[in-house]
């Protein structure tokens, strides 16, 4: 399927070096941990108490800082760096 080769492709590609997702603000922490765990925009920001526009604003911020262009990326990349979403 299209989901399966975009996978592939990206465990495939040559990383840049990314931001750890350990330098991202607790807040931006908060978001990649529910991305994770496949929560929605909605679910999001129900849940940090804040707006969807707010959870869209991070989730720019984030992608940009971690060198990702989509939530799929971003989920690869934290699963790749397990402690990182975890605050000291």
């Amino acid at each position: 399927s299209g989901l399966v080769q975009a996978l592939r492709h990206v465990q495939s590609a040559p990383r840049t070096p990314a931001v750890s997702i350990a330098n991202l603000t607790p807040r931006e922490r908060d978001i990649v941990s529910a991305i994770t765990r496949g929560a929605s925009n909605r679910d999001i920001a129900r849940t940090l108490s804040m707006s969807e526009q707010t959870v869209k604003n991070h989730l720019s911020s984030i992608f940009s800082k971690c060198g990702v262009s989509n939530r799929v990326e971003l989920a690869l990349l934290a699963a790749s760096q397990p402690d990182a979403t975890s605050h000291d």
